[in-house]
């Protein structure tokens, strides 16, 4: 911190300042402006470096830097500075969230009144940037924010649980929901609140929330009559569990949570979940093209006690590359399925012998290089004893993992040796995403095609299966 202090000391006197600005701005490149900001400015703020040249230090790093540590200490520089005629150039900066949590606190030190910038900002992110800025509005005394806290500005991307507790503080959970004006939208935010609470984590938990029963009684309360989602149902499993646990009840009836709230709680939940409306629309997401939808459904079932192999199949069957799709094969082996082709992914028939028997070379494949060239290699299939699979060795002329999306996969599906790489199991490859990195091989796909067979992958012109996976090099 002294060393980038006092080259900032210099690159503001002097006639040299400009080379001096130079050898600041390579010092800061390799600088952790989160490490060192805070004092650097209390040090910054005390000296009696000139105001002026501070702020158009400040300013030039900031918005003509082409390196994001120089950008952060830049608008660090700027908050000790009236801000009122850069905020929505600093608007702009905070959109990005490497800079959101730099932008925050500029917006706190340098506006008489920060709050509506940050509210404004924080309506435009979404993820840690978010965090950052609800964090800091968390006392606020407008009645708008609060509400959008409550409605909305706890959702973010990296996980509701780090702002559920703001939520139900800030914006005044409980006495929301004992309101005359309860609408949809108020009970949703209150169903997710109450489920991240329970769930807890990185933050406060449902322990911490001094309103917690009350406001999950007032929340039951409204369920009995406005259930009507697959959300709400999966909420009300959430509460139910929590009040399953076995765990100190004794504290918690402390904090309000009583044998006999608990009875009735948990009375009135099951009597919702067991409603025989639910099962039509359960079924139905299950069968939902959407991703997130037919998680949800997935889990509503598992509380309903709904069986969900058959949907998750054939889910595995229509969305092969979806990693989501691949999140259930463990429980789908314990279940007895061993492959996919025993449950007809593939229509397959045995090779030739010969093609068993030993090594062959089957025909040439091709690939672009960079350069638009066609660059070619031979595919090679062999038998893997070990395994009892057949493998497709790519001799791609350079080491490479054909493969970087291997989640959910053994550890022996797929290896690299040399300048081949190994591909065993059918099924397997049908989950990759895609093939040879994203930058480095972005001509190489998985597609669907008539090359393969039920015990596992080769690439030939033959005609040895149909609707199964393998990877072709284009």
């Amino acid at each position: 911190m002294d060393r980038i202090f006092d080259r900032i000391l210099r690159a503001t006197r002097g006639w040299r300042a400009e080379k001096r600005f130079q050898r600041l701005y390579t010092s800061l490149r390799s600088v952790d402006a989160l490490s060192v900001l805070d004092p650097l400015l209390e040090r910054v703020a005390s000296s009696r470096l000139p105001p002026a040249r501070v702020y158009e230090l400040g300013r030039r790093l900031a918005f003509e830097s082409a390196h994001r540590e120089p950008v952060k200490v830049g608008v660090g520089l700027l908050g000790l500075f009236d801000l009122e005629d850069l905020t929505e150039q600093l608007m702009t900066l905070g959109r990005h969230e490497e800079f959101t949590l730099y932008v925050a606190v500029a917006f706190g030190n340098g506006l008489h009144d920060s709050e509506p910038a940050q509210w404004r900002l924080a309506q435009q992110v979404e993820g840690w940037g978010r965090i950052h800025l609800v964090e800091r509005l968390a006392n606020t005394d407008r009645p708008e924010i609060k509400d959008w806290i409550l409605r909305e500005g706890f959702r973010n991307s990296i996980m509701n649980e780090y702002l559920a507790h703001t939520a139900a503080t800030t914006g005044d959970l409980a006495a929301a929901l004992g309101g005359d004006d309860v609408d949809d939208e108020l009970l949703a935010a209150a169903g997710d609140i109450l489920s991240a609470l329970i769930e807890g984590g990185p933050a406060e938990n449902i322990d911490d929330y001094l309103d917690g029963p009350q406001a999950t009684r007032r929340y039951v309360d409204h369920m009995a009559t406005r259930a009507r989602t697959i959300d709400d149902l999966l909420h009300l499993g959430d509460i139910a569990e929590f009040l399953d646990q076995d765990t100190d009840w004794d504290t918690r009836e402390l904090r309000g949570w009583t044998s006999e709230l608990r009875e009735t709680l948990r009375t009135d939940c099951v009597a919702i979940i067991e409603h025989p409306g639910w099962r039509d629309m359960v079924e139905a997401g299950l069968q939902a093209d959407d991703e997130v939808a037919f998680a949800r459904a997935d889990h509503a079932a598992r509380l309903l006690g709904i069986p969900t192999l058959p949907a998750r199949l054939s889910r595995l069957r229509s969305h092969p590359l979806e990693d989501s799709s691949w999140y259930h094969v463990p429980r789908l082996r314990r279940a007895g399925i061993a492959t996919l082709a025993g449950q007809g992914l593939a229509t397959c028939r045995q090779p030739p012998p010969s093609a068993i028997a030993s090594p062959a070379t089957v025909p040439w494949r091709q690939r672009r290089s960079p350069r638009g060239r066609a660059r070619r290699g031979p595919t090679t299939m062999r038998h893997d004893h070990v395994a009892g699979t057949r493998s497709v060795i790519f001799n791609v002329g350079s080491p490479a993992s054909v493969a970087t999306s291997t989640a959910h996969h053994s550890p022996d599906t797929i290896g690299s040796s040399g300048r081949s790489t190994i591909v065993t199991s059918c099924h397997k490859i049908a989950g990759l995403s895609r093939l040879g990195g994203e930058s480095k091989y972005p001509d190489w796909s998985v597609t669907q095609c008539e090359c393969s067979w039920q015990a596992g992958p080769v690439l030939s012109d033959g005609a040895w299966c149909r609707n199964s996976w393998a990877v072709a090099i284009t």
